[in-house]
């Protein structure tokens, strides 16, 4: 079977919400009858090891979660801090987490809901081959948490001292779900030691320790996998198994079980200073800070949702090499037991100096220009709002409103509206916020005794900020400041001539790959001026277009398994398999060449719809898959087609088809998304339908001359939806392409 990420990822943490004067309306309601309790670690310090391996984000994200979790109605008493450098927590040793999961579990009964959350260092050891009653990795290794007292590896105990291993963390679940007590835990922690890392920001640390440096020997290692390979084989994903294990010794009426995990085992999970371009940003771990954030902009959410919205936002940011995964028994539930109703986003008003706040920013997306009605009291209809206000200088929990020509639909009239005018106790109430389509871009850092070549592309860059191309959005930022992307000469510190004469594109994160086909993006220095040049350029343009088309589907509603009616179903047959299954759905299955992959749509609503799908590949490439060349896209109600892709592992990593759904207009062109692929782009959006979706898309830096004046309005795209499907693109453990039989 082919691994699941596992808790060793860790990401970034931040600070505490300042939840408590955010104003709400329908706030989920938990039943009087259940007790909610939680369980929060967080390990800045570990004491027997290097500067280099501690964190600084791990507090941050306990204290953020805390926060979260007070909003939800959990009462302080029920919530256990287990974290560094938080009054009143205790310290993160092995024995104060242990104690309290035991603690938790003898205090909860059944009925009551119970909310883990693990933020640190993780790593991996060799398991124990004798211990046959804990069944055996496909790895042979077993998944560790660092607690702050880690010790080394000890070949008398076969295990890394005081490390909290993979199957204790089941049997805690397990006696916690016999209970009769529902459990979500969280683990926000990696384990990734095949990508080296280039041009890493001062402010992003990677949450992983590897083996070695707990002194797990290397052949331990290798002897465990060896073995691990002679009974086990990989069958590519199609079937994955629980980072924590199959649950041990659960009863029939065990309640139910979910798990969040921050990453592919494959991958790696940084924590950094968030939020991007807020004045008063922490070290968080990213996805500590995206979950947080996906649970603060919805309200009753199921965890399914909440698992796409969080991928949602790692697309958006251009996460595209971490994946979180989730797992449990109850996706479709809502998150933390709350009842189905309707969240409205508004904010009581504060005036200071004759400036209106409210106290809500960037957590609650959103971002300047957003568009707010102001009214009166908390239940005021929106049609009753007494003026509309615009969002300026947006922090993380704070945001001023100022006047703004903005009116929606049949409101253009409205006076405009001085802070003077604002009755006490007035609300902001969220309309339209829009996403910052412009590519944040890092530029090279200084590196020792910089080439010719270097300088020259150095110049070159220089040259595309003092006068931007047309229809290219960039914003220039030093090489230790947060960016979308990250132009380096090759890994810090490397002299001159051990580089290869290579500009690399590399994500957020800094990470760079030399070699293989995972290998970053570069361009040779070696050549004209004008041709660098226009590379460059070039890939900016491409890598802008496909980053903004997944902002723009981060933002979008969007459902779990339809979407806007429109149910799309993945169906997978492997290349040697004569039998076909559906595409695994919470994790990330590995495809390989010549599998295929069918995609069946059914419109199971009253109305029409037109459908588009995208295929974005792991090179920022944009194809359209739906509609063919010369078909229609269509699909009435109770209607059903296909799409058929082939994979080819010509492009490897995480892969995704967009699925784009739009209510048909009567008497009008079919609305076909098809104009957004790359690299034909540029002659085929003149033939894009005119929709408010499209104006969006068009916006979002798609179309050379478009302005941001020009966006559309929530109210028009809102019938609009869009979901991801993703997967990873692999090559087999042979080397091959094709699935491994």
């Amino acid at each position: 079977m082919s691994e699941l990420p596992r808790m060793r990822r860790f990401t970034p943490r931040w600070l505490a919400f300042l939840v408590g004067s955010t104003a709400l309306v329908a706030l989920s309601a938990t039943s009087a009858a259940r007790e909610n309790y939680a369980v929060l670690v967080g390990v800045n310090n570990y004491v027997n090891l290097d500067p280099q391996n501690q964190l600084h984000g791990s507090a941050n994200d306990v204290a953020l979660m805390q926060s979260v979790l007070r909003s939800r109605g959990f009462a302080d008493d029920h919530i256990l801090l287990v974290a560094d450098g938080i009054a009143g927590a205790q310290a993160p040793t092995r024995q104060a987490i242990m104690g309290a999961l035991a603690a938790i579990t003898q205090r909860a009964q059944r009925g009551d809901f119970v909310y883990l959350h693990f933020s640190g260092h993780g790593s991996q050891q060799p398991e124990d081959a004798a211990r046959t009653d804990r069944g055996h990795k496909p790895d042979g290794m077993n998944e560790i948490f660092l607690p702050r007292d880690i010790g080394a590896w000890s070949d008398g105990q076969t295990a890394v001292s005081n490390a909290i291993v993979d199957f204790e963390f089941n049997t805690a679940i397990t006696a916690l779900r016999n209970k009769g007590v529902f459990v979500w835990v969280v683990f926000d922690s990696c384990h990734s030691a095949s990508m080296a890392r280039g041009a890493t920001p001062q402010d992003v640390r990677i949450r992983q320790v590897d083996p070695a440096v707990l002194g797990v020997p290397a052949k331990r290692i290798e002897k465990a996998m060896r073995d691990a390979a002679a009974v086990h084989t990989d069958s590519a994903g199609a079937a994955v198994e629980s980072p924590l294990g199959a649950p041990t010794k659960l009863n029939s009426d065990a309640a139910g079980f979910v798990a969040f995990y921050a990453a592919q085992t494959s991958e790696s999970a940084p924590e950094g200073m968030l939020p991007r371009d807020a004045g008063d940003r922490k070290p968080q771990g990213l996805f500590s800070f995206t979950l947080a954030q996906a649970i603060e902009q919805n309200g009753s959410i199921s965890y399914r949702q909440l698992r796409d919205f969080v991928l949602y936002q790692y697309a958006a940011q251009g996460q595209l090499a971490t994946t979180p995964l989730i797992e449990g028994t109850d996706l479709d539930a809502p998150i933390f037991g709350d009842a189905n109703v309707k969240r409205v986003q508004q904010w009581a008003i504060s005036l200071d100096g004759g400036q209106a706040r409210i106290r809500a920013g960037a957590m609650q997306d959103i971002s300047d220009g957003a568009l707010f009605a102001i009214v009166s009291d908390p239940v005021q209809p929106d049609a009753q709002a007494i003026g509309y206000l615009q969002a300026a200088a947006v922090k993380v929990f704070d945001t001023s409103l100022v006047d703004t020509p903005q009116r929606p639909p049949g409101k253009e009239g409205v006076p405009a509206l001085s802070p003077d005018a604002i009755p006490k106790g007035s609300y902001a109430r969220l309309l339209q916020s829009s996403p910052n389509f412009a590519l944040t871009v890092a530029v090279p850092p200084v590196v020792p005794s910089e080439s010719r070549d270097e300088a020259r592309a150095r110049k070159i860059i220089q040259q595309l900020q003092a006068a931007p191309p047309s229809g290219l959005r960039v914003m220039w930022v030093a090489a230790d400041q947060p960016a979308d992307l990250r132009l380096s000469f090759g890994a810090l510190g490397a002299p001159a001539t051990q580089r290869a004469g290579q500009l690399w594109l590399l994500p957020p994160t800094g990470e760079l790959i030399t070699s293989g086909p995972a290998r970053s993006h570069s361009i040779a220095l070696a050549q004209p001026d004008a041709d660098v040049s226009a590379k460059l350029t070039d890939s900016l343009q491409r890598i802008s277009k496909y980053v903004n088309l997944l902002r723009v589907s981060a933002q979008m509603p969007a459902g779990t398994s339809s979407v806007a009616d429109i149910r799309v179903q993945a169906i997978l047959t492997r290349a040697h398999a004569k039998e076909s299954a559906p595409l695994p759905d919470g994790v990330l299955p590995k495809l390989y060449t010549d599998d295929t992959v069918e995609f069946k749509i059914r419109n199971n609503g009253p109305q029409a719809a037109d459908v588009t799908l995208l295929f974005l590949d792991s090179q920022y490439g944009i194809t359209a898959m739906y509609p063919l060349a010369g078909r229609l896209n269509r699909i009435k109600p109770g209607g059903d087609d296909h799409a058929t892709i082939q994979i080819d592992a010509d492009t490897v990593g995480v892969e995704r088809m967009l699925v784009i759904s739009v209510p048909a207009q009567p008497n009008q062109p079919n609305a076909d998304f098809s104009f957004l692929q790359q690299p034909t782009l540029p002659t085929a959006r003149g033939e894009a339908s005119s929709s408010p979706l499209n104006a969006l898309l068009t916006d979002a830096a798609f179309g050379a001359s478009s302005t941001r004046g020009a966006r559309a309005k929530v109210e028009d795209i809102e019938a609009a939806r869009m979901r991801l499907i993703s997967w990873q693109t692999a090559i087999a453990p042979d080397g091959s392409k094709t699935t491994p039989q």
